[in-house]
């Protein structure tokens, strides 16, 4: 049986929306995530969007491995010159 949710329960809480862009997915990915039961999301009685916890966000984030952005082509680290 699930507690209750409390107002201080989503005070800290992200939005799917923002989790998706901070993962750089779409929403819908975060939402099967949550279907899943990857990420432990609150869902208020009302029906509305789901929220996550940011200590439940901070541990899926640091277990899971997310693809590193590909860089553009031509670019180079600063500091580094660039390869003929």
């Amino acid at each position: 049986m699930s507690k209750p949710v409390e107002k201080e329960d989503l005070q800290e809480a992200l939005t799917v929306t923002q989790i998706a862009k901070l993962c750089r997915v779409n929403r819908v990915t975060v939402t099967r995530w949550i279907h899943k039961g990857l990420i432990p999301a609150i869902q208020p009685p009302t029906g509305k969007p789901f929220f996550v916890r940011k200590e439940d966000f901070v541990k899926f984030f640091n277990g899971y491995r997310f693809a590193k952005p590909k860089r553009k082509e031509g670019a180079h680290e600063e500091g580094q010159e660039k390869s003929p």
